[in-house]
């Protein structure tokens, strides 16, 4: 079971199945709901996630992508972008590398401006909660999309980034 942010204290985001042929990960991660305030390093963490989406939004290469990534315990999870089975999981380089793929074949011009941003947790492993206006088009069909996504995220000090993601958990999408 994934975990993700609600109102209780963990969060519970079941995972997604894995087709059968086992390309699509499943993997699970706890994480608090109202962690401790940290102001003190809230400019870097938000720097680091800045950075983060800036590449996502640039379609930065996946190896440059997989630097922000903790691979040893990676977990993230996203809802999938309408009705139907469409969430997915990321556990390890090899998932991470489908979705970020798939997603870069399914949408273009894409744009993350974070709405709302909180920081937690410790200088170490700090512990995230935003909102985030994802916007685009439809690599397909050219139809413009606009949402908003809750997000929680576990961090971790290191790479080459200054931290590393250890849980990116969607725990909402709407339209905005």
């Amino acid at each position: 079971m994934l975990l993700a942010a609600t109102a209780s204290h963990l969060v519970h985001v079941p995972p997604a199945s894995a087709d059968p042929n086992g390309s699509i990960a499943s993997c699970s991660y706890s994480l608090p709901k109202n962690p401790e305030p940290n102001p003190g390093i809230s400019d870097e963490v938000r720097d680091f996630a800045q950075a983060w989406f800036d590449g996502l939004s640039n379609r930065a290469p996946a190896d440059e992508m997989l630097g922000f990534l903790n691979l040893h315990s990676l977990v993230m999870s996203f809802p999938g972008p309408g009705p139907g089975p469409d969430a997915e999981s990321v556990c390890d380089e090899a998932s991470f590398r489908e979705w970020y793929d798939k997603a870069g074949a399914r949408y273009a011009d894409q744009h993350h401006d974070i709405l709302s941003f909180d920081v937690g947790g410790t200088d170490d492993l700090p512990i995230v909660h935003s909102s985030v206006a994802w916007s685009g088009k439809d690599a397909q069909t050219g139809q413009p999309f606009s949402y908003t996504l809750d997000q929680a995220w576990s961090l971790a000090r290191g790479g080459p980034h200054g931290f590393v993601i250890e849980a990116y958990l969607v725990s909402g999408l709407a339209p905005a």
